[in-house]
């Protein structure tokens, strides 16, 4: 082989994973998390909402449920979210945090957004996802409830 197609090769292998680098930080930015990649930290400041709209109040609110530690005192923060009216964000850990809620209608709730999430963009978190759907399985009565645990079970 000559070795012009020696750094071809080597050219484009630093290319291919260069693009898988970027595409990963692109998910790590749009995923909700907090690890901002640092080549995006300028666009995502300029993403973030003004402060006083409602996007902003719930960016404050989904950063409290993220900084809360204990079982009890996250229950307490997601069931004061929830009645806030906010909506779950699509940060998969903090999702899996909140399977463990013991109230059947927070978990109605985030199951239904769980699916819709999947469907935007499969989840990755699987493993950890289904254990948790066994249990809420077990304790859970409502039909529907069953009916959404086992949507998600199907579909990831």
């Amino acid at each position: 082989m000559s070795e012009d197609s020696n750094k071809k090769r080597r050219k484009k292998a630093e290319e291919r994973g260069a693009s898988v680098d970027y595409k990963r930080d692109l998910e790590r930015l749009f995923s909700g998390g907090t690890n901002i990649p640092d080549r995006f930290k300028d666009v995502a400041d300029q993403l973030k909402a003004k402060e006083g709209t409602p996007e902003h109040e719930w960016n404050l609110a989904v950063d409290a449920l993220r900084a809360t530690e204990g079982f009890r005192e996250f229950v307490k923060a997601v069931t004061e979210f929830r009645k806030a009216g906010h909506k779950f964000p699509d940060d998969e850990e903090l999702l899996i945090r909140v399977l463990d809620h013991p109230n059947e209608g927070v978990l109605a709730a985030l199951l239904a957004h769980l699916i819709a999430l999947n469907a935007r963009r499969s989840l990755k978190r699987t493993a950890p996802i289904k254990s948790r759907l066994k249990t809420i399985r077990m304790a859970c009565e409502d039909p529907k409830t069953h009916a959404l645990v086992d949507e998600l079970s199907e579909a990831i």
